[in-house]
């Protein structure tokens, strides 16, 4: 009977240690549950979500779009670009091309991640650590604006082709030099100001421009025609009776010396000009 009575004892006691553990096992589900539930229905995004490289893990969606804003509006406020091409430079501001930054997109993106998939994926993913989620804002700007620009730099860039030429009037050597044609490759810039634009940061970007060099004036074709020699006047006879008369002809000079130091002042210099007088040599017999 006593060993009946003791064994019973024993007996209620697992009972009731079985019993305690269900009901702590019980509450620990239950709080589990209210936890994960917690989770899968809070108003926030999960985290390692990132907007154009910017944390918004944790925030609400309210809270990640005035964040993205306003720092998305400090860092592209100061975005240039700057246009060269030897000594010409241009600066043209992304904010002056109608840029838009339209990131509310973006922010639902990341309010759904995790969001829908199954209740058995969203729970695994709970007790996981999270993988990294980038999302880009969608950004915009004026076509128009940016051809208009580009338009202005064409004006400024492009010229057209001078050619190199002289001429000799009344003792007097006119020198006209040229200058090269200039065409700016108005379409490689512009491509090359859109990548720009979609890496969203500050570019230096060289135009492309095709130059046309004026040929060379020939000098010694110069030297050759400012340096004739004066003609004495003379009488020719033909046919034994008719008597030709040739007049004088005064012939004129200028010092190769002379020439190549007044074109050292043009040297550098395209679309210029210069006047060089000539020494006229008088015929020694005029009449």
């Amino acid at each position: 009977m006593k060993k009946f009575l003791k064994k019973s004892a024993k007996g209620n006691i697992t009972g009731v240690i079985i019993l305690l553990a269900l009901i702590i096992a019980s509450a620990g589900i239950f709080i589990a549950a209210k936890n994960v539930n917690a989770q899968l229905t809070k108003e926030t995004i999960r985290e390692n979500v990132y907007i154009d490289n910017i944390h918004v893990g944790g925030l609400t969606k309210a809270e990640a779009l005035n964040k993205i804003t306003d720092l998305n509006n400090q860092k592209y406020g100061d975005i240039v670009y700057n246009i060269t091409w030897n000594d010409y430079k241009k600066t043209i501001a992304l904010k002056d091309l109608d840029f838009t930054n339209n990131c509310e997109e973006a922010v639902d993106q990341a309010y759904n991640v995790g969001r829908k998939s199954n209740i058995f994926v969203r729970i695994l993913n709970l007790f996981s650590k999270d993988k990294p989620v980038y999302i880009s804002s969608d950004i915009g700007y004026s076509n128009e604006l940016l051809t208009d620009a580009v338009n202005e730099i064409e004006k400024d860039i492009n010229s057209e082709y001078k050619s190199n030429r002289y001429t000799i009037t009344d003792y007097t050597l006119m020198i006209y030099k040229g200058s090269p044609s200039q065409i700016l490759d108005k379409a490689a810039l512009i491509e090359n100001i859109k990548d720009s634009i979609m890496k969203l940061e500050s570019a230096d970007i060289t135009c492309s421009v095709e130059v046309n060099k004026p040929k060379g004036l020939d000098y010694e074709k110069i030297l050759e025609e400012t340096n004739i020699p004066a003609q004495n006047a003379y009488f020719e006879v033909k046919d034994y009776t008719d008597v030709i008369i040739h007049d004088s002809i005064a012939g004129i000079s200028l010092p190769s010396e002379r020439l190549y130091k007044e074109l050292e002042k043009i040297a550098n210099k395209t679309d210029v000009s210069i006047y060089i007088s000539l020494d006229k040599l008088e015929p020694a017999i005029k009449e």
